[in-house]
């Protein structure tokens, strides 16, 4: 369960950072290629409403499903704004708090485990620019907090946890080049990073806790996808 909550929390990020931005240059051309995307991780894109407000591409109520036996993940935002930007590029910007919801099946007889994520990205923005053969996105966000909200199912009751992550002034850009088969380069920096997390057993009395921080990250990225993956087999 462990490793599937260490990549629901990253989950929201690269998706609206990367796959949103594989698109033209128009806002309906960059939905409907991240939705494209998305598709071929495996995962379901739904919206309750996808409608135009002058320049802006409004999307509300996204639903992004992703169902393997090992486990079943669901990403809720609010809204998405795809602004032309009237030079050829497209200006993206998201809802401030979204929720990532893993669930694990039971074992036996048991419920099955769900562990809900609280994902906070005040005024993140996203120009997406370039050509749909050759695109470039560059981001930035002041802040971004994954924080665990509940844990409900086997053993629920026991559990006394808290857990959060947050990073601030990050900043990124990436190249996307190619159509069916894809490959990506691109940076990453954020002025720092504190971690905080705590956990009681109500069972043996035993206390954890852990607090600590890093400044100045930085980091490169590259990848290659070939067409269509099985995110259930990779």
């Amino acid at each position: 369960m462990t490793q599937f909550r260490l990549l629901g929390t990253t989950a929201l990020v690269a998706l609206v950072s990367a796959n949103a931005a594989f698109a033209d240059v128009t806002p309906e051309e960059v939905w409907q290629n991240w939705k494209d995307m998305t598709a071929s991780y495996g995962q379901t894109v739904t919206a309750e409403s996808e409608a135009r407000e002058g320049d802006v591409l409004v999307v509300k109520g996204i639903q992004i499903t992703s169902d393997h036996k090992e486990a079943k993940s669901d990403i809720s935002i609010g809204e998405l704004n795809f602004a032309d930007a009237g030079d050829g590029s497209v200006d993206v910007t998201i809802s401030d708090t979204s929720s990532f919801v893993i669930t694990t099946p039971a074992e036996g007889e048991g419920e099955p485990t769900e562990v809900t994520v609280n994902v906070s990205m005040p005024d993140f923005a996203l120009k997406v620019s370039g050509t749909a053969d050759e695109l470039r996105n560059d981001y930035t966000a002041p802040s971004l907090t994954v924080s665990l909200a509940e844990i409900n199912g086997v053993d629920a009751d026991k559990v006394d946890l808290s857990a959060d992550v947050t990073m601030t002034e990050m900043s990124g850009s990436s190249i996307t080049k190619g159509t069916t088969d894809k490959s990506s380069t691109g940076t990453f920096a954020a002025k720092g990073m504190s971690v905080n997390f705590a956990a009681k057993d109500s069972e043996k009395g035993g206390d954890f806790t852990m607090a600590g921080t890093l400044a100045d990250l930085a980091g490169n990225m590259s990848s290659t996808t070939v067409g269509t993956m099985d995110m259930a087999d990779m």
